[in-house]
């Protein structure tokens, strides 16, 4: 097939460092294949009164972690919210980095490679992705810059160099800022600063749009062996997200199923009248909240989905790489997930299997296409592991995960 790089939106233009034609990047094995995402350990302020982040086995244990490098993941990818280093004085910074440090020896110990990904809060009051990004010479993206490059420098030195660092986390809602800075100028800065002090550490840059494949279009990338590239996968966001509380785009609906069925709208109906009968409404009145409920049913059912829709998603991302000269393998759909948890899911075997499928679905379709993948989460709302003192892995999306 014929790629037409103009269509993707990644010609060639002047000012910029891309790809087009030119040497591709070395191929080579990545260690980011099967991945999981673990929250709760560096990715939120300490407790209150205390100076430094709970000890990190208090949240995911030893043994925790040998049942999930047992059960086929090979990699970590870890959230750090870089708010407390960059408000740490520089004794409180080094305990934290030494904490970070104790987790990800350990994670390696036990065989795990650890993308360590800087993830700002979007709702912190200084370090956001948009407070960070306050101009290319701003106090706030200097501080940025230079805790990232001290980062990577001790990343690098590591041991045993299994070990990344994601440069940020949906660093940008639009695809392209129109009335500012745009992140892939911000992304060039920072990559070349984090360089000078890790020369070949592997990072991990993204594009706009929440790092979805939409935001490859627009993202520039080097010749450089030792970069991969993140892209975030929760289509369709109805299904992903039903009933989450903060998002308007799919708060007032349950009850939906995978693959997408016209079939089963009468049932979504009934399910998303229910949830929104015992769901705290916010400020919305019933009648806006039944309007908007059936803004999003008709969204969801509009467009049929299923794996092969998936897959062509997908054939984006792969095109796009063609024409970067990047290998397949260098991308990594870094969060896809299920809200399960307090939402409008369901617990149903039938609600279950549907989780368990476009789980299964958007894994296999990654894995075909040479990409990496790492499921989110390990807890929480879209976690696989249950929230008691059993720590039970949830089987069903263990298996779907490595199609058992």
């Amino acid at each position: 097939m014929k790629i037409d790089a103009k269509r993707l939106g990644v010609g060639c233009a002047l000012g910029v460092v891309l790809l087009c034609g030119g040497q591709a990047f070395a191929a080579q094995d990545s260690p980011y294949r099967h991945g999981i995402n673990i929250t709760r350990l560096f990715d939120a302020p300490p407790r209150a009164g205390s100076a430094s982040f709970a000890p990190w086995s208090a949240e995911v244990s030893p043994a925790e972690l040998k049942r999930l490098r047992e059960a086929g993941f090979d990699f970590i990818r870890l959230p750090v919210d870089p708010a407390f280093f960059l408000d740490a004085d520089e004794a409180g910074a080094a305990q934290g980095m030494s904490q970070l440090f104790d987790f990800l020896h350990a994670a390696e110990a036990d065989g795990f490679a650890v993308l360590v990904d800087l993830h700002p809060r979007p709702g912190a009051k200084v370090w956001s992705p948009r407070g960070i990004l306050d101009s290319l010479d701003g106090p706030n993206f200097t501080r940025y810059t230079q805790f990232a490059a001290t980062l990577a420098a001790r990343l690098a030195a590591d041991r045993h160099g299994r070990l990344a660092l994601e440069l940020m986390n949906e660093p940008q809602s639009p695809c392209v800022q129109t009335n500012g800075t745009d992140w892939t100028v911000y992304q060039e800065r920072l990559l070349g600063r984090v360089r000078v002090s890790a020369p070949s550490l592997p990072l991990v840059v993204t594009g706009g749009c929440f790092s979805s494949i939409d935001g490859l279009a627009h993202l520039d990338v080097r010749n450089d062996p030792n970069l991969y590239v993140m892209i975030h996968y929760y289509e369709p966001f109805q299904f992903t997200h039903q009933g989450a509380a903060w998002s308007p785009y799919s708060r007032y609906v349950a009850g939906l199923r995978y693959p997408v069925r016209g079939e089963d709208r009468a049932s979504a109906e009934d399910a998303s009248r229910a949830y929104m009968g015992r769901a705290n409404l916010g400020n919305a009145s019933p009648d806006t909240a039944a309007a908007q409920s059936e803004n999003q049913l008709n969204a969801y059912f509009s467009h049929p989905l299923d794996s092969d829709a998936i897959s062509r998603r997908f054939d984006l991302a792969a095109a796009w790489a063609d024409v970067a000269g990047l290998p397949h393998s260098h991308i990594i759909v870094g969060e896809f997930g299920v809200m399960n948890e307090g939402g409008g899911l369901g617990t149903a075997p039938a609600d279950r299997a549907a989780r368990a499928q476009w789980l299964h679905d958007v894994s296999a379709d990654a894995a075909a296409h040479g990409f990496g993948w790492a499921v989110w989460g390990y807890h929480g709302a879209f976690g696989i592991v249950s929230n008691d003192a059993s720590r039970t892995l949830d089987r069903d999306v263990i298996a779907a995960l490595f199609q058992r």
